[in-house]
This record gives C-alpha cells, structure tokens and sequence, in this order.
C-alpha cells in the first residue's frame, strides 16, 4: 500500500512538473493563428470564386501548373514568351507536390496566408526568449497578426516573396539560437522565395559576424548567399532574359534617376537627396504605416534594421508608387526585422529603465498602437472581423461567375486563349495564355507569329484600356466568330 500511494505521488508530482512547462501561451498564439488561416484564407478565396484577382496570381499559378505538366524548369531557367517571367520562384520546386495533389490556384491562396500565419511563432519565441516573459511573446505575436503590412499583402493576389517573411523570422530565430543546421535550412527556403532575398542574407552574414561574433556562422551565410546571388542575378537571368542584366531590366522602377542600372547608381551617387525627395509625402506616410504600429520601437535598435538597409535605399529611392506602398509585396522583406528591431528595441528600453511594471507598460503601448494602426491602415481591420465572418459563412457564388466558370470549363486545354486579366487566374490552365489587350496591342509586333484559338472577355468586369478597344474590335471581327455569348460573358474561337 505505501509502494502504491508513493508511485502515485510521483506520478501526481511529475504531472505537476510538465504542467509547469506547458506553454500556454504559445497555445493561444496558435488558436490566433488559425483564426488568421481561417478568415484570410476564406476571403481570398472569396475574392477568387468573385473574378477579383488579376494577372499576379495568375502569372505565378501558370509557373507551378506547367511545373505540375512537367516542365519543371518553368519561370526557373526559361519564361513564357506571353509573360516574360523576370524572377526566379524556385519556392514552387518545395510546394510542387502538395499542388499535384491540389492543381489550383486556391492552394497557393491558403499557402499565403498559411505561412504567413506561422511568422507569429517565431515572433513569440523570440519576444519571449529576449525579455524573459511569455507575454510579451504573446504581445508581439498578437501585433503581429494585426499587423496591416501582413494583412494586406496577404489579400494582394499572390506573391512568393510573402513566403519569405516566415522563413525569415524563423532563420534570424535560429541565428540567435546559433543553431547552424536550421539557419541553413530557412536560410536556403528563403533564397528560393525571390533572387533578391539575397540582398538581406548576405548583410544578415554581416551582422552575424559584426554583432553576434559568430565567425563560423557569418560566413556560411555570407557564401551561400553570394553563391546564390552570382548563380540568379549573374548567370540565369541574362540567360533566360536576352542578355539583359538584371539590373537594366528592372531601372524603371528607378526612371527618374536613369535608363540603366550604371546611370541610375551614378546619379544616386551624385544626388541621393533628389533620390529619396521623389514623391515625399507618400515616402514620409509609408515609414509611418511601417513603424507605428510598435510604436515606433523599431527605430531603437538600427543594428537589426541595416539588415534590410538596402530594401530601404531601394524603396525610398524608388519613382514608382507601389514599391512605397504598405499593400504591395515589396513589404514582405522588410517587416521581418521590423518586429525582430522592435522587440530588441523593447529590450534596450527595459534594461536602461527597470522598473517592475516597465515592461507591462511598453506591452500595452504597442498592443494599442497595433489596434489603431489595424484600424486605420488595414483592408481588413479588426473591428469588421464579425461582419467577414458573416459573409463567409453566407458566401454562394452568384449565377454570373457560375455561369463564367462553366464557360472557362469548355476552353479545351491545348488551345490558346487570349482572356481579359480579372478572368485570368481562372483560364490559367490552358496550354497557352496571354492578357488580351496586351497580345491586341502587340499582334502585329512581338505577337505576329502567334495563332489565338479562344478570345475570352466578361462585359461586366471588362478592364477599359484606353486605346485599345478599337483594335480589339476590328481583331474579333476580321478572325473570330463568337462561340459562345451568355449574360455579357463573350467567347470567340478563331476562324
């Protein structure tokens, strides 16, 4: 009887012990978590069945669809001469096998959302191992998940480069950790997100070594990131692209510094005050949109943000509006190393003031600071969560887009199909596609040898190009007839 009683003390006592351990915390965070997979997922998926989306996501499902039909090298070592594929997306290479089992645009959809979901745990583990307290891992895992740049982003058709913001928070995590193998790993998915993940590898090298002190570590990252960097930027593209260096092909996105990469670096140089003056007040707002959301504590520890000091040069200096736009993926670099700044931004704060209920007060603030700038920047703020959740639960696709899809349905598969963009992501799995008003543009020029079977374009989401109608017109007329003609819904097939 006293072996028996003392065996189910022991028992009760180490029950005790690894209740203790238990991460309750980290329990919540993964009920947010799927809360956030749940409800963007669902309303991405409510944008695609609604005819929302445009030619990103259907560029990006056309890669890994003709991967999925064997052309394993699609958007890699060759591009799609009705696309022209500028960037290397070798992430799909990862998820190819769950697409074959799930061939739709809808699985890279709950992807986004799904990896971009998991960043909060890395988040969390890492507030939480930095500041000593499971609820500031909480804190940040929560602003994070309200955080309007991942909201955004995630409901901006699809992006490889979302990816990435996961898988780097997971990489610097381990870095700190100074677990090689891992860094390696997240390291290596986040080089196959986008080529210009390499940029901030390579100077996450450099704070490694510099920072940390970690010589063997810095300069494994630094290699494999240089090795990446002259392998895509240096040797594929201007394989796949003509011989145009990559950065040539992308110097309009800098226009009002320069034609070429040489003259856009050289008026920087001799400029960089006109450079970043371009377009300031939307320059001013983006930083503000970026930072405000923890209070601006990211700013406290510039060391982590010269990781992406380049992003930041590259951004602010830009012409073009999306690359400074807090909605588009151009973000997705960034926002790692803002939450990462922030938390040891958190840190210097509590170290130079501690006080018992400092570290309560700083959560506070950037809890409500995250409130706030959900409610003011998001597309999706929290407060209509109840009403999205609503429209979930009662979404029925209407008889138009049921009418379209069936439509699309009758395209056969190895044909040719000319189709307007909101309709593209759906008409992305015939053998050949090309954006309608850009092959009427360009028929008699880069086109001309190219033979459309099926002209497909919606009246009622018809994308007006200025210009073009005409020629639109008298091209339907001269080689197609209309196939079929429902409620605005028009398909020709050429003669």
């Amino acid at each position: 009887m006293e072996l028996s009683y003392l065996a189910k003390s022991d028992r009760i006592i180490n029950f005790s012990k690894r209740l203790k351990s238990f991460d309750f915390h980290l329990i919540i965070v993964f009920v947010f978590m799927l809360l956030y997979v749940f409800l963007f997922s669902s309303m991405s998926f409510m944008q695609y069945f609604s005819f929302t989306y445009g030619n990103e996501l259907c560029v990006q499902d056309r890669h890994i669809w003709k991967m999925s039909q064997g052309s394993i090298f699609n958007g890699i070592l060759e591009y799609e001469d009705s696309f022209r594929a500028a960037h290397f997306y070798m992430i799909f290479w990862v998820i190819l096998p769950l697409y074959v089992i799930l061939p739709t645009p809808l699985t890279l959809l709950f992807l986004q959302s799904l990896f971009l979901a998991t960043g909060a745990v890395p988040v969390y583990l890492l507030a939480k191992e930095k500041l000593h307290s499971k609820l500031a891992g909480l804190a940040f895992a929560i602003c994070y998940l309200l955080y309007s740049g991942i909201q955004n982003i995630n409901l901006y058709e699809f992006h490889c480069i979302t990816l990435s913001v996961s898988l780097m928070l997971w990489c610097f995590y381990f870095v700190e950790r100074n677990e090689v193998k891992k860094v390696i790993v997240f390291l290596i998915l986040s080089l196959l997100c986008k080529e210009t993940v390499v940029f901030t590898a390579i100077l996450l090298g450099v704070y490694v070594l510099i920072k940390n002190r970690n010589e063997k570590l810095g300069v494994i990252i630094i290699l494999l990131s240089s090795f990446w960097a002259f392998f895509t930027l240096f040797v594929l593209f201007p394989h796949t692209y003509g011989g145009l260096s990559y950065f040539d092909a992308w110097a309009f996105r800098w226009g009002h510094l320069g034609n070429t990469g040489y003259e856009i670096l050289t008026n920087f140089i001799k400029n960089p005050i006109y450079s970043f003056s371009y377009d300031i007040s939307s320059k001013i707002w983006y930083l503000i949109k970026l930072f405000s959301p923890l209070c601006f504590f990211s700013i406290l520890s510039p060391g982590t943000l010269l990781i992406v000091m380049h992003e930041f040069i590259l951004i602010l200096s830009s012409g073009k509006y999306p690359m400074y736009d807090i909605n588009m993926p151009y973000v997705s670099s960034l926002i790692p190393f803002v939450f990462v700044s922030a938390i040891f931004g958190v840190k210097y704060i509590y170290s130079k003031l501690r006080t018992k209920y400092i570290l309560y007060v700083l959560l506070f603030l950037i809890l409500m600071a995250s409130l706030i700038s959900n409610i003011s920047f998001s597309d999706t703020p929290i407060i209509s969560w109840g009403e999205k959740l609503g429209q979930i639960v009662n979404f029925r696709v209407n008889d138009h887009n049921m009418l379209l899809f069936k439509i699309i349905g009758t395209i056969p598969k190895n044909s040719t199909l000319a189709v307007d963009t909101p309709l593209c992501p759906q008409s992305s799995h015939v053998r050949e596609v090309y954006f309608l008003h850009d092959y009427v543009e360009n028929s008699g020029g880069s086109y001309q040898n190219i033979t459309i079977d099926y002209v497909l374009f919606d009246d009622t989401k018809k994308v007006p190009e200025t210009g073009v109608e005409e020629k639109l017109f008298k091209f339907l007329s001269d080689e197609f007839v209309v196939y079929n003609q429902t409620d605005g819904i028009f398909l020709y097939k050429h003669i």
